[in-house]
């Protein structure tokens, strides 16, 4: 987290001003790691300043070989620009030369011309024809014959009607890429996963019915681990692709004990259906239980009510009770009964008008939802802190005042490491809880080499 707040620092996006000199530059970045770069992709970065950065770190890192490049490629601009937040960063550009500039520098090498075309719905590959490699450039030959399979059109650099338009994603080339980014995900852990593997694997499993080619990629990979999941949380996968994935390790994973499976719902998907790109992967469900079941699979059990209302506006708990575990159950009761404190609606499984409807978050169960994932992510590298210790913190903090809650709770709290700050910027934390654990955190950082903050 520090070394993700000092990148930013030195490369001008105005925190401080005591650090000059390209050659400080490029000794900071050049040793950022790839957790670095993913947090960077995750902080509230204008487009402006991300070009900016992206541009520092195409200097300094640009001709250290593929191994320095691809980690900045594929864990900072691809999940930056895949942000429904920055739409791709479009807006500040007049031409797909400019746009593929600015945002991807000398690292647009590493990127596939799909990922160009999903990323800016008006790419035009014929004005940067010149510009690709050659395996770009095979790409779009590819993708031109499947949308001119009777080769009408020439593939010169002067376009055509047809040419200049956007090229359309197939489902098939959308599975290619979904599948990609998975295999890519787990390379990073995999040293013997390298792109040549990626790309035989990939065509062979084309040929498989498309409700088994999650089914079949996991059973040739190895185990998933935790930055496996957290890079797939923030994948541009489609959302039919993540619930094929979601299925695929509810049955892989079906023997396994629970703490592999709630690995996969706190680093997958918890955080992959709270980005706001996602939606919570509502629209293809036409019902609280259909969404239960694409979205969650057997990993439901591990989520709260608080969270399926948060990620579901219109989720009833009423139509999936006879699903629920005794603890959501139990959870359901209680905001219930917070909402019709006098028990006047029966709390059966027949909805009343009342009960049907999405149960809203008090500010206090907001808070205290908050301050339990926060208390969980430290619990995970704190044996020390129960789910008893847990409860009984969080009903203590919630009788302190507010303003001061997140700075009472940090008091209460050995350092953060770097995975407790990894955990907790996958949390499906509030932006007032964001921002009120910020300003504690700020003031307990130290800013080497810059001393203290202009402002």
């Amino acid at each position: 987290m520090r070394q993700c707040l000092i990148a930013l620092t030195i490369l001008g996006l105005g925190l401080c001003h005591t650090v000059s000199g390209q050659n400080n530059v490029q000794t900071q970045v050049s040793s950022l790691t790839k957790d670095e770069y993913t947090c960077i992709s995750n902080t509230d970065l204008s487009c402006e300043s991300y070009q900016i950065l992206v541009k520092a770190l195409s200097d300094a890192v640009g001709k250290l070989g593929l191994g320095r490049t691809r980690p900045v490629y594929e864990c900072l601009i691809l999940p930056y620009l895949s942000r429904n937040s920055t739409g791709g960063c479009v807006e500040s550009s007049n031409s797909s030369k400019d746009w593929l500039m600015k945002n991807f520098q000398s690292f647009f090498d590493l990127a596939t011309i799909a990922e160009f075309i999903s990323l800016n719905k008006n790419f035009n590959a014929l004005e940067v024809l010149d510009n690709l490699t050659p395996e770009q450039q095979a790409e779009f030959t590819q993708l031109q014959e499947k949308e001119d399979p009777d080769n009408t059109t020439t593939t010169t650099t002067q376009p055509s009607q047809t040419l200049s338009q956007p090229l359309p994603l197939t489902p098939d080339s959308q599975i290619a890429e979904d599948l990609t980014v998975v295999l890519r995900c787990v390379a990073k852990s995999n040293m013997n996963i390298t792109e040549e593997t990626i790309t035989s694997l990939v065509t062979d499993l084309l040929g498989t019915p498309q409700d088994e080619i999650m089914i079949n990629l996991l059973s040739r990979l190895p185990s998933l681990n935790k930055e496996d999941l957290s890079c797939l949380s923030n994948a541009n996968l489609s959302c039919e692709s993540y619930q094929a994935l979601v299925k695929a390790l509810s049955e892989h994973l079906a023997e396994k004990e629970n703490g592999t499976k709630q690995m996969v719902y706190q680093y997958f998907i918890l955080p992959f259906l709270s980005r706001n790109s996602t939606g919570g992967c509502v629209e293809n469900s036409n019902s609280s239980e259909d969404w239960l079941m694409k979205n969650f699979q057997s990993f439901a059990a591990f989520a709260t009510i608080a969270e399926f209302i948060r990620l579901n506006k219109n989720f009833s708990a009423l139509e999936v009770l006879d699903n629920l575990t005794p603890e959501q159950q139990a959870e359901f009761r209680q905001l219930q009964e917070k909402e019709d404190p006098d028990n006047t609606t029966p709390t059966t499984t027949q909805p009343s008008q009342t009960l049907s409807q999405p149960l809203p978050l008090t500010p206090d169960s907001q808070t205290a939802e908050d301050l339990t994932v926060v208390l969980r992510c430290v619990a995970k590298s704190n044996m020390n802190i129960t789910e008893e210790t847990i409860t009984s913190l969080v009903t203590d903090l919630l009788g302190t005042p507010q303003d001061e809650i997140m700075i009472n709770l940090l008091s209460r709290l050995p350092s953060l490491t770097k995975e407790d700050l990894s955990c907790l910027s996958n949390g499906n934390l509030s932006c007032e809880s964001y921002q009120a654990l910020c300003v504690p955190l700020l003031l307990t950082l130290v800013w080497p080499p810059c001393g203290p903050l202009d402002a």
